[in-house]
C-alpha cells in the first residue's frame, strides 16, 4: 500500500520482505521487461562461445524499448552490488539468478512454432529454467555492459565515421576544383 500511495518504505523493513516486493513487480508488469521475442534471440546467443555469448546478449538488449533497457540496466545494476556484499548476504550472482530467472524471464513459450525455431536443444521447461538462470546470471555479471556499445562496435563505428568524414572533404574537394576549371573554361569560350 506504501508503494502504491508513492510513498516510500521504511527503513525497518525486513530485507527478504523488499526482495518479495520487487519478485512481486517483477511478476506483475503488464509486458516483461524481457519481451518473448528478445528472449527467444538471447536463448539462441546462448549457444555461443562465452566471449561471442556476452557481446551477443548486450547487443540484443538493443532490441528492448526504452523503458525497458532503463529498467534492466538499473536493475542489473542493483543486483551487481547486492552480490559485491555476497561474502555478508550469501547471494552471489548465480543466487541472484536463481531468485531473479522466474521472475524476469519467461519459463515457457506461447507459441509452439517460437519454442522449436529458437530453442532447439531445450526439451523441458527445467531446461528452459536452467538456461533462464544462465542468462540472468551472464547479465549480473557484465551488468556494465548491458545496453551499451560494445568497445569493438564502437572502434568499427569511429574508423567508419572517420572514413566518411575523410570521403566527404575529399569529394568537396574534388567538386570544387571541377568547377573552378568549368569557370575557368568557359570564360576562354
Amino acid at each position: 500500500k506504501l508503494i502504491d500511495s508513492n510513498n516510500s518504505l521504511p527503513l525497518n523493513v525486513h530485507v527478504i520482505d523488499a526482495a518479495c516486493l520487487l519478485k512481486q513487480f517483477l511478476r506483475c508488469l503488464p509486458e516483461p521487461i524481457l519481451p518473448s521475442e528478445v528472449h527467444c534471440k538471447i536463448l539462441r546467443c546462448m549457444e555461443l562461445s562465452e566471449e561471442a555469448r556476452v557481446e551477443a546478449v548486450t547487443l540484443c538488449t538493443f532490441l528492448l524499448p526504452r523503458a525497458h533497457r532503463h529498467t534492466l540496466v538499473y536493475l542489473m545494476d542493483l543486483m551487481t552490488e547486492v552480490a559485491a556484499s555476497s561474502a555478508h548476504n550469501l547471494m552471489d550472482a548465480h543466487n541472484l539468478a536463481i531468485v531473479l530467472a522466474p521472475n524476469l524471464l519467461p519459463t515457457t513459450f506461447t507459441s509452439t512454432n517460437s519454442r522449436k525455431s529458437a530453442t532447439p536443444n531445450l526439451h523441458s521447461e527445467d531446461a528452459l529454467l536452467t538456461t533462464n538462470i544462465e542468462i540472468m546470471q551472464l547479465m549480473i555479471e557484465n551488468a556494465g555492459k548491458l545496453c551499451r556499445i560494445p568497445n569493438s562496435l564502437s572502434l568499427a563505428l569511429d574508423i567508419r565515421e572517420k572514413s566518411r568524414s575523410t570521403e566527404n572533404l575529399l569529394s568537396s574537394q574534388q567538386q570544387s576544383s571541377a568547377r573552378k576549371k568549368r569557370r575557368s573554361a568557359s570564360i576562354h569560350s
